[in-house]
C-alpha cells in the first residue's frame, strides 16, 4: 500500500529539485546565431572588419595554446579579452561568447569549457563572412 505522506514528500521533492535540474541541463554554449550576425549595423561591421586580424591572430594563437594546456587562468584571460572586444565593438555574439566562457571557467565546468572553446573558430569564420557580405 501507498502512504499519502510519501506521495506528498516525493512530489514536493520533485517540485523543489525540478527547476534546478532543468536549469543545469539547459546550460547553453556557443551562444551566437547567424541571425544575430546578419542584424549588425554597418558601423559595427566596419569596426568588426578592423578586429578580424586580432581574432585570427593573437587570439587564435591563445585559443590554440588553451586547447592544449587547459589552464583555467589562461581560459579566463582569453574570455576576458573576447568579452572586452565584444563590448568595444558592440558585437553581442563576441560579448556573450566571452561571458559564457568566463562563467564556465569560474565554475570549473570542464565539459562546457571544451564545448565553448570548440566553437571559437566557427564564430570567427561567421564574423568574417558577415564582414564579406557587408
Amino acid at each position: 500500500t501507498c502512504n499519502n505522506s510519501e506521495i506528498v514528500d516525493t512530489t514536493l521533492l520533485d517540485l523543489i529539485h525540478s527547476p534546478l535540474r532543468v536549469s543545469l541541463e539547459k546550460k547553453e554554449c556557443a551562444v551566437f546565431t547567424e541571425s544575430m550576425l546578419t542584424k549588425l549595423p554597418s558601423d559595427v561591421i566596419t569596426g568588426l572588419a578592423e578586429k578580424i586580424p586580432q581574432l585570427e591572430g593573437h587570439l587564435m594563437d591563445q585559443w590554440q595554446k588553451i586547447k592544449k594546456n587547459h589552464d583555467i587562468d589562461s581560459i579566463e584571460e582569453f574570455a576576458r579579452q573576447i568579452e572586452q572586444l565584444g563590448d568595444e565593438t558592440g558585437i553581442l555574439p563576441l560579448l556573450e561568447f566571452g561571458e559564457k566562457l568566463a562563467s564556465f571557467s569560474r565554475a570549473f565546468d570542464v565539459d562546457h569549457i571544451q564545448i565553448q572553446l570548440q566553437a571559437y573558430p566557427s564564430l570567427v569564420e561567421q564574423l568574417k563572412q558577415t564582414v564579406i557580405r557587408g
